[in-house]
């Protein structure tokens, strides 16, 4: 109800109980009123009653419907971005060309880099996609294929295994033998580990 409304019925609904109670004739501001009778100051006095309720509280205002919460609005808190593999499979890894690209990928096959306190060591042998370390990255996310390692390895571990069997300078000679990748990864597992693990396989597990 607007409020200009409210307020008139709020001041004649005073007017009303003044009326009611004194009885006689009555003039307020502009209003006159007549002397009413018994039964018509019960009557102004109930309706007095009405109208001051209504002009205080306004029972006829609409009642609002309370506002939902949009989904965009909602704490929760996004999941963690993930890397995924390029799409295109093992044939798209040869277009990785950063260790930007390549780190992370590496994380998904638990292959780390190296030791926490010579990561930044490694990762300045990226040099560019002819690189040693960048091939071999490549070579052995393709072995590894969409499973992971059990037990983390570390990247210069496995070069250092693929460097005793294919020789130093190996990245001049064109593309990795992936035979010897997988030789070397076992060989890294071992190495690290102090195992005697024969197949690659069972140190292999699907991605999760």
């Amino acid at each position: 109800m607007p409020a200009n409304v409210g307020v008139a019925a709020f001041v004649f609904g005073i007017v009303l109980l003044l009326a009611a109670l004194v009885g006689k004739d009555l003039e307020v501001a502009a209003i006159k009123l007549p002397a009413l009778s018994r039964g018509a100051r019960i009557v102004a006095a109930i309706a007095g009653v009405a109208l001051v309720y209504i002009g205080l509280f306004d029972p006829f205002r609409p009642v609002a419907a309370p506002q939902a919460t949009p989904a965009s609005a909602s704490p929760t808190a996004a999941p963690p971005a993930q890397a995924t593999a390029p799409a295109g499979g093992q044939a798209a890894l040869d277009a990785l060309t950063t260790v930007e690209e390549i780190e992370p990928l590496l994380l998904q096959a638990n292959i780390r880099l190296s030791e926490p306190e010579d990561e930044e060591r490694t990762r300045s042998y990226f040099t560019g996609p002819e690189s040693a370390y960048h091939k071999l990255a490549v070579a052995s996310l393709k072995v590894v294929g969409e499973r992971r390692f059990k037990l983390p390895i570390n990247l210069d571990i496995v070069d250092k295994w693929y460097t005793q069997a294919a020789g130093s300078g190996y990245a001049e000679r064109g593309p990795l033998d992936l035979e010897k990748v997988k030789q070397a990864l076992l060989d890294a597992h071992n190495d690290y580990y102090g195992d005697d693990a024969s197949a690659l396989d069972a140190l292999l597990e699907p991605r999760g």
